[in-house]
């Protein structure tokens, strides 16, 4: 019995490794970089969009988060956020079915040098408002928007790590050949 639970563990752990997933306190970071700053910058908006916060957040929690003098850089190149009506009710013509999406565009950088440049990453979620709950789709829309611009973070910096992994491989591939 507890060969086989042992066996579940480890193949539910591969599981989890194979899919990105890393456990909390897995550094995005390379072995040799300690902080990265998270930058955006836009004249035409005050403060940062809900997913630099997020970003942020993440990076405080891991204790990772820098200022702009940090060796590695996630510049926020830009957020667009846009919601649509996808459907229509056939009983008073009021949308019924609406989209969201958002779409994250940035840059990552260790010491200068550019790791990934132009990546985007984009969510999207639908949700329906019923005639009778009309009041109720802002709530929705902040709900959504929240979840969208976790998972959009946790995108960013599963790239960067998964970047990092990569870039990490190749020079210990190149010190060793």
């Amino acid at each position: 019995m507890q060969r086989l639970l042992l066996a579940v563990l480890s193949l539910s752990l591969v599981g989890l490794a194979g899919c990105g997933f890393h456990l909390q306190g897995r550094s995005v970071l390379p072995d040799n970089i300690e902080q990265l700053a998270v930058l955006y910058d836009n004249d035409y908006t005050v403060g940062d969009p809900e997913v630099v916060q997020v970003l942020k957040q993440r990076l405080r929690q891991r204790d990772q988060l820098g200022g702009a003098t940090a060796p590695a850089e996630l510049r926020i190149a830009r957020v667009e956020q846009n919601q649509r009506t996808i459907a229509v009710s056939p009983v008073d013509g009021d949308a019924a079915v609406y989209q969201l999406s958002v779409q994250v565009i940035y840059n990552y950088s260790v010491n200068g040098q550019q790791r990934l440049s132009g990546e985007s990453v984009v969510a999207t979620r639908d949700f329906s408002v019923e005639a009778t709950q009309r009041l109720s789709i802002e709530d929705q829309r902040r709900h959504n928007l929240e979840q969208m611009q976790t998972d959009l973070a946790d995108q960013i910096l599963m790239r960067i790590s998964q970047t990092n992994e990569a870039m990490d491989a190749e020079d210990t591939q190149a010190t060793q050949g």
